[in-house]
């Protein structure tokens, strides 16, 4: 049994590419034979020589409206974190089934794999991925207190307009890991439930809030272990890839 992991490139800066990586990893600690595809233009002639049982992705690589596994008429599992906007193509696609956070018919329920990670020296307080622009500037001038947002800033002078200016740190957005580290060095984030970084910032002992907060340390440690143990059990990558291949019949 094959399976070929597709990704735009060999660069692990964004999530689908991270989590190609993890999954190769946790394939081969099963025994499972799988390679990791990242230059799609010799594998489309190379593939008609050694098809593989399941092509699967983390995102639409092509974009267009006809899916590669219909190009290809082969099995394809495509594992979707954010939303299933968009995906029209590959619901309608007889070769392509689907995974996604959220119970959806038709649709494997096969929430992202999530792991505890250790917590790093903090160095920020709250932070917001968000790229500011005149829709959310009177959210971010609601903060009193320092806030760094991460994210891009579409026009110039920003921290001039701010009103709250003197609290507001504006920084590049960062690659999926840079989140990560972010995340595991501030106490809070500002996020909503639906956030697919939600489960990553518990997992890194940062609390997610909906907006600003006067918590104490106290409260927001109890506040990140009540929440670590309602969404860490089950999620880990081992547990998730053997949900994957239940969902292949593997």
């Amino acid at each position: 049994m094959r399976l070929d992991i597709l990704t735009r490139n060999n660069l692990p800066y964004t999530f689908e590419n991270f989590a190609a990586l993890r999954l190769e990893h946790e394939l081969k600690k099963l025994g499972v034979h799988c390679k990791r595809i990242t230059d799609l233009h010799p594998y489309l002639y190379e593939i008609k020589k050694e098809r593989p049982d399941w092509t699967i992705a983390f995102e639409d690589l092509l974009g267009w409206q006809t899916p590669l596994c219909d190009i290809l008429a082969l099995p394809h599992f495509h594992w979707e974190r954010n939303s299933l906007e968009g995906l029209d193509h590959l619901m309608r696609s007889p070769h392509c089934q689907i995974g996604f956070r959220e119970k959806v018919e038709g649709i494997h329920h096969l929430p992202m794999p999530v792991e505890k990670r250790e917590p790093l020296k903090k160095i920020f307080n709250q932070i917001l991925f968000l790229s500011l622009d005149e829709g959310n500037r009177q959210f971010v001038e609601s903060f009193q207190s320092r806030i760094d947002i991460f994210g891009d800033h579409k026009g110039k002078d920003w921290l001039v307009r701010l009103k709250n200016r003197e609290q507001v740190y504006l920084h590049m957005p960062l690659p999926f890991a840079e989140q990560l580290r972010a995340l595991s060095m501030s106490r809070f984030v500002v996020m909503e439930k639906t956030d697919p970084l939600y489960p990553f910032a518990i997992a890194g002992d940062c609390l997610p809030i909906s907006g600003e907060t006067q918590m104490t340390e106290e409260k927001r440690r109890g506040e990140v272990d009540r929440l670590t143990k309602m969404v860490i059990p089950g999620h880990s990558w081992e547990e998730k890839v053997q949900e994957l291949l239940r969902c292949l019949s593997l």
